[in-house]
């Protein structure tokens, strides 16, 4: 099953551990799992999608259930500031 409405692009210019994924026209960052959500997220602009905004971001997962796997559907971007 293809990813819904998002695009793994990468990991951070700055840290490996962090990717990077394409919702829409936007690139997010995804940083600070907590087990649920990933609280510590921006949106990377600039040259090359090398900066980081000011704004942070709660993502969150959304998965999907096939039979007897679960499969990453999508993805919930709310914005914490």
């Amino acid at each position: 099953m293809k990813n819904c409405g998002f695009e793994e692009i990468g990991t951070w210019w700055e840290d490996e551990n962090i990717k990077l994924i394409k919702i829409s026209d936007k690139v997010f960052a995804l940083n600070g799992w907590d087990g649920d959500s990933y609280t510590d997220s921006w949106k990377c602009i600039g040259e090359l999608h090398k900066d980081a905004s000011k704004e942070r971001f709660d993502i969150i997962p959304r998965y999907f259930h096939v039979s007897s796997d679960i499969v990453l559907l999508s993805y919930q971007v709310e914005k914490i500031n």
